[in-house]
């Protein structure tokens, strides 16, 4: 994880992360992200409702079923859309302008939540099935939950 680096400088990542976090995917791209945290590359919000998938850029957005990984991009089926007109890209931008704003739940709001207690009790359930790192991430979330996150809230 020290060595992990975005291939552009350039980029912000924004992370909307659903209560439930079990498959392994999204642990992996936790772990991954954790480094960045306390950066301005990477701001994570909380969302109960949201399912979307959305990947955009300046030039286009990517939408559908897939997640981003080996099996959402090559074995399953899965339908996606790509947009590249620019009045698809400025809806597709309000919209996740919407859900950052206005739906999803700020890291300092979350993980004083019962929601977040859920989150822990889930990995704790799920932690001896993956990879061992998944221990480490469970030991994390149970110190930022005891500080509250205050060394590193955005």
């Amino acid at each position: 994880m020290e060595n992990a680096s975005f291939p552009r400088k350039d980029l912000i990542v924004y992370k909307v992360i659903d209560s439930i976090v079990s498959q392994k995917s999204t642990i992996d791209f936790i772990l991954k992200l954790l480094p960045y945290v306390d950066s301005d590359k990477v701001k994570y919000r909380f969302s109960e409702n949201l399912h979307a998938k959305i990947f955009m850029s300046e030039n286009y957005a990517l939408t559908g079923s897939s997640n981003i990984t080996y099996s959402g991009l090559l074995s399953n089926l899965e339908f996606n859309c790509v947009i590249t007109d620019a009045e698809g890209l400025k809806n597709i931008k309000q919209f996740c302008d919407e859900i950052w704003n206005n739906h999803a739940v700020c890291l300092k709001k979350y993980v004083k939540s019962d929601d977040f207690r859920m989150l822990i009790k889930n990995l704790e359930q799920v932690k001896d099935k993956f990879d061992p790192r998944l221990k480490d991430l469970y030991v994390d979330l149970r110190a930022l939950e005891a500080t509250h996150l205050e060394a590193i809230i955005l």
